[in-house]
């Protein structure tokens, strides 16, 4: 096979081979990625996916999605398809820039509140900030506010890390009157608030000169997502459960 191609002559460069695929049809993709899940987290998965299934989207309405994330420089490479000798100009990219956990919420009014944490995220840490943050954003989450009851209350939800979990969180969710959601393990295809973080490391520059230049680009990005974009993530929730029931538990696309 080389030989016959060294005979023809053929300029078969990488570039070449891109075009003509592209010429023919073809795109180019990244391969996504899922979850690696075992029988046990199936059946959980699928168990709760039966039971909330049944919810009406009023419900989901009511939900305060949360999560975490790593937030560093854009890692992902821009892809050209060029003619000739044309190169892009390479894109500048600090391989041990800082990084930033970020823990966030959403809401369907469109409010979205984040907390930057330089280190790792603690039940003491994670205590402080549901004190300072939680209810003065979402008075509603608690029952004992004098303006809800448990037909309009807004419902927590949160995945069950160790620092989530542990008895001072639990205590505290108690005496504020806060309903939190069971959540199922290894579940990130059915929390919308994953598709904020996709969003905003898409929106991210390739490098940073140093920390705080990193947490202002976090907040501006923060700052200028669209409360219909927020609002599309809750309308989807009915899909991904029962993508989940169609995957009889296992890993979906979301």
């Amino acid at each position: 096979m080389n030989k016959n191609l060294e005979e023809s002559k053929v300029d078969f460069s990488k570039t070449y081979g891109w075009n003509l695929l592209k010429d023919n049809g073809f795109k180019c993709v990244t391969q996504a990625t899922k979850w690696s899940l075992d029988s046990y987290h199936r059946k959980a998965r699928l168990k709760w996916a039966k039971e909330y299934i049944k919810k009406p989207d009023e419900f989901w309405f009511r939900v305060i999605f949360t999560d975490e994330t790593i937030a560093k420089h854009k890692t992902s490479r821009e892809r050209y398809w060029v003619e000739g000798e044309f190169k892009p100009e390479p894109a500048e990219q600090n391989r041990w820039g800082e990084s930033r956990l970020v823990w966030g919420t959403i809401s369907y009014e469109g409010k979205c509140i984040i907390e930057i944490i330089n280190g790792t995220m603690k039940s003491s840490i994670y205590l402080d900030i549901l004190r300072r943050r939680l209810l003065k954003n979402y008075r509603k989450l608690s029952l004992k506010s004098g303006e809800v009851d448990d037909s309009n209350c807004l419902i927590f939800q949160q995945d069950g890390s160790s620092s989530h979990t542990e008895k001072n969180v639990n205590n505290y969710f108690l005496r504020k009157g806060i309903q939190v959601l069971p959540w199922p393990a290894k579940s990130p295809d059915l929390n919308p608030i994953e598709e904020v973080w996709a969003w905003l490391k898409d929106n991210m520059k390739c490098s940073y000169k140093n920390g705080q230049e990193l947490e202002e680009d976090i907040e501006k990005i923060r700052n200028s997502l669209q409360i219909s974009f927020i609002k599309n993530l809750y309308h989807s929730m009915r899909d991904r459960i029962q993508a989940v029931i169609k995957a009889e538990g296992g890993p979906t696309d979301y």
